[in-house]
């Protein structure tokens, strides 16, 4: 049996308490939580539960559960597995059981635990048949959010960051205290400093939430390029909008409209068009900012 590297992070006072389901080969491997991709921490981002965009998913851990200090209000994160004794990364693969749930439950005694946080399906259900929580199904679909109480500790439900749901952020950002409508609002002073330093050398960013394309392990390629598109994973696909249709762009100051096409199980499409690349000056492998404005207008920069 593979041996488990993935240390939790757990305090005396937490404001959040993540509780995911087991460690997954690639994490395990990489000693960091989460690391397979940048979904998790994007949606950290997007919620309003950090106020820096990770770019490394190998430091996305060490900067929320260690540090602390990209936190919305500095609040301290924990974070643990239900199942702590398997390295699996396909779920239908991991066992849940009672005694997991006690363990839980212990530390929500032991400690001050705000809130607690259900990252995956079978940590709720599991929660459930121990009968910690009430999950609210409506049309047959399990409605995220609170979903019980115990003793001082909130108990949150929050969908799987890969799980093929849009806007999952919006539950996510149930767990703070500033509504979703008011994120970008409130961290456009945060994002000058914060993603300043993501790169040197680059454009000043523009106020507003911002995102940086392609996620990690895709790239702009030479047929993205001659196509005027720009393929939207599932990292980003409820940045822009919730269903096909135009958007307004800026680039060098210059405002056109880009066609936006939903896709189901496959990426999203930003056509933005080639005299637009060619403004960008975008070349295979380069790196695009793109940063939502209050007023729906998107400012792009290459990187």
């Amino acid at each position: 049996m593979e041996t488990l590297n993935l240390k939790e992070h757990v305090y005396k006072e937490m404001d959040i308490f993540f509780v995911a389901l087991n460690a997954p080969v690639r994490s395990n491997s990489n000693g960091h939580w989460f690391s397979g991709s940048l979904s998790f921490w994007n949606l950290l981002f997007r919620s309003g539960l950090i106020k820096e965009q990770i770019l490394n998913p190998l430091i996305g851990d060490v900067k929320v559960f260690k540090e602390h200090s990209i936190n919305y209000n500095n609040w301290i994160y924990g974070i643990t597995d239900l199942n702590r004794e398997i390295v699996e990364t396909y779920s239908s693969n991991v066992k849940t059981d009672k005694a997991q749930v006690d363990r839980i439950v212990f530390i929500l005694e032991k400690y001050k635990v705000k809130k607690l946080c259900l990252v995956h399906s079978k940590v709720a259900e599991e929660f459930e048949a121990q009968g910690y929580i009430s999950r609210n199904y409506k049309a047959g679909k399990n409605a995220y959010g609170k979903v019980g109480d115990y003793k001082g500790t909130e108990i949150y439900e929050v969908p799987f960051h890969n799980a093929s749901i849009r806007n999952k952020e919006l539950f996510y950002n149930q767990l703070i205290d500033t509504p979703l409508e008011q994120v970008v609002f409130t961290a456009k002073e945060k994002l000058k400093t914060g993603l300043a330093k993501t790169a040197r050398n680059t454009p000043k960013p523009i106020s507003g939430i911002s995102v940086i394309l392609p996620s990690l392990g895709n790239s702009i390629t030479e047929v993205d390029i001659r196509k005027g598109t720009l393929r939207i994973t599932v990292d980003f696909k409820s940045f822009f909008r919730p269903n096909s249709g135009h958007i307004k762009v800026q680039v060098n100051n210059q405002t056109l409209s880009a066609s936006y096409t939903i896709r189901e199980g496959r990426s999203d499409l930003l056509r933005i068009g080639r005299a637009c690349m060619s403004e960008l000056n975008i070349e295979e492998g380069d790196s695009v900012r793109i940063t939502r404005l209050n007023n729906g207008l998107f400012v792009m920069q290459k990187l």
